[in-house]
């Protein structure tokens, strides 16, 4: 059975902001919350906390909620960084938030005609997005949009120069990466704190990432076990073991777990080694 489908909803009138939240649980999805049940997720920063803790399948964004930032600044904000459908709800189809809303390339744009919302017509708005968000859920088992730099590594060691020369790769570009194509992935603290690289399977591409190894962790599949302060593994990869029981190998690169993390990535091995 497939997992229920997340949704953001973010509404400023509370009364609203719960039936809204009870038609959406009732058709089976799952509304992200507060762990205060009693608040609406009614603010911009509020949302954006909880997209980065929940990574919902689509958005339901009022227009005008509390705060400097409304709705239209949240969804170009979600438009960026987690490509997912965006349904805008709003009071007022004026021109302005119309062209705003084509501007964030908004999915639909719902008009609180009805008080407090037509239901039927959410619904089908839900309805038509479906397939994107069905597609969208597969894609991110399969991977995930990153701002990257796409690194020979090749060119990198050989002129042991700290950062790409490559022309193809001058500055970062959203890209599709494949959980399967990542084989390891290491802190990289040359340029300045808080990169790391991405290791392919092709061994003279890497990807230059700006996160810390501890942030990159939250959101990677079950297969990737973090071995040490500075290595995450993709134990899919793993080809052999060393001698010891900390010691194992991607073909030819050595892997070593670190005391700290050792329990852990043991645990994690040997279900995933079976």
């Amino acid at each position: 059975m497939a997992a229920p489908r997340k949704v953001l909803l973010v509404e400023d009138e509370f009364t609203l902001y719960e039936q809204l939240s009870e038609f959406l649980e009732d058709q089976g999805f799952i509304v992200i919350r507060h762990k205060e049940e009693d608040r609406a997720v009614d603010n911009y920063e509020d949302a954006v906390a909880l997209l980065h803790r929940f990574e919902p399948d689509f958005a339901i964004l009022d227009i005008v909620i509390r705060g400097e930032r409304d709705g239209l600044e949240l969804g170009a904000y979600i438009r960026e960084h987690f490509h997912i459908p965006i349904i805008i709800l709003s009071a007022h189809d004026n021109y302005e938030n119309l062209e705003r809303a084509k501007s964030i390339a908004a999915d639909n744009f719902i008009v609180k005609i009805d008080k407090p919302v037509n239901k039927k017509q959410l619904w089908a708005s839900i309805n038509m997005l479906l397939p994107r968000i069905s597609e969208g859920i597969k894609k991110r088992r399969e991977g995930k949009f990153l701002k990257v730099r796409e690194v020979d590594l090749s060119l990198l060691e050989k002129k042991n120069r700290p950062e790409p020369t490559s022309p193809q790769d001058p500055v970062e570009l959203e890209t599709f990466i494949k959980w399967d194509d990542i084989k390891y992935i290491t802190s990289y603290n040359k340029l300045s704190h808080n990169n790391v690289m991405l290791y392919t399977q092709r061994d003279s591409r890497g990807y230059l990432y700006r996160s810390a190894l501890q942030d990159i962790e939250t959101f990677l599949p079950y297969h990737f076990v973090r071995f040490n302060q500075s290595s995450i593994v993709n134990a899919r990869f793993i080809t052999h073991k060393g001698k010891s029981d900390t010691v194992y190998f991607l073909d030819t690169t050595r892997m070593d777990i670190s005391d700290s993390y050792r329990n852990d990535a043991l645990n994690k091995l040997r279900n995933l080694l079976l």
